[in-house]
């Protein structure tokens, strides 16, 4: 999933949801805006806007309670997260 996790209403619910519908060892990726402001500094737009950036350790919280386990954080980007989790 690319850059929609921040706009779901009902997170944790829809992270049980795909962890109960995933194929044995299927994966669920996530990607999306770090939280943090400085990340932006050399941004020449300063985006994205506050509203579609979600905290990294926020979405490994929610996704870990609903189910999933952490599989690897790939840190290919400064203004974003790639997490890989798979259904425990």
């Amino acid at each position: 999933m690319s850059l929609v996790y921040h706009h779901i209403d009902e997170r944790p619910l829809f992270l049980y949801q795909v962890s109960k519908i995933l194929k044995k060892n299927g994966r669920f990726i996530n990607i999306d805006n770090v939280f943090n402001p400085e990340a932006y500094i050399a941004s020449p737009k300063k985006t994205p806007s506050p509203n579609c950036r979600f905290p990294r350790e926020k979405f490994i919280d929610e996704a870990t309670s609903a189910g999933f386990k952490l599989v690897k954080s790939h840190n290919l980007l400064k203004i974003q997260y790639i997490e890989e989790l798979r259904a425990r």
